[in-house]
């Protein structure tokens, strides 16, 4: 059984992937922050058996229904990772009341959708990546670039700049305050 609501049936798996609703895809969100902030918590397993075998197959179920949400779990404390769910939560009642619309977010909140974009193109760019011959992946450019390039889009769609796009989504794991 899987740790995701959308991912415990092999013929759900990719549902996620068809989300269209602003509502259903902040509680999915919710669900995956609530397992990044339990995984964030917990020590790093250092040694082989049935704690980081269990460690593992969550990051890799994490990982298979939104990629790039290892990266939050290594740039953000716990606390933040609290903190996102509750906004995912919230947004996700504030949207609900709305009929399931974005557009029910606040401001502050933009960020929710933004990651929700990230998530969806990053899954469709694997899903690509995987159907290609081998040696086609091999001349494909380094990941990060392919992450700069959705960072960039993701802004054009909402009339930012990547890197707003990057230090909401991906902030620096310790910025130095004024």
């Amino acid at each position: 059984m899987g740790i995701f609501v959308f991912g415990t049936q092999p013929e759900r798996a990719d549902i996620i992937a068809r989300v269209t609703d602003a509502t259903t895809a902040l509680r999915a969100l919710a669900e995956k922050y609530a397992v990044l902030e339990r995984l964030a918590g917990e020590p790093d397993a250092t040694c082989a058996g049935a704690y980081a075998s269990r460690r593992r197959a969550e990051k890799r179920e994490v990982a298979r229904h939104f990629p790039g949400a290892l990266r939050e779990l290594d740039a953000l404390p716990a606390c933040a990772l609290a903190e996102r769910r509750r906004a995912a939560v919230e947004g996700g009642l504030l949207a609900e009341a709305a009929g399931g619309s974005w557009d029910a977010l606040p401001e502050s909140s933009r960020w929710l959708r933004w990651i929700w974009e990230f998530h969806e193109s990053a899954r469709a760019s694997l899903k690509e990546k995987r159907a290609r011959p081998a040696a086609e992946v091999a001349r494909q450019p380094p990941r990060e670039k392919l992450v700069a390039e959705l960072f960039a889009a993701i802004g054009k769609r909402h009339g930012v700049s990547a890197d707003v796009v990057r230090k909401a989504l991906f902030p620096p794991r310790f910025e130095v305050l004024p």
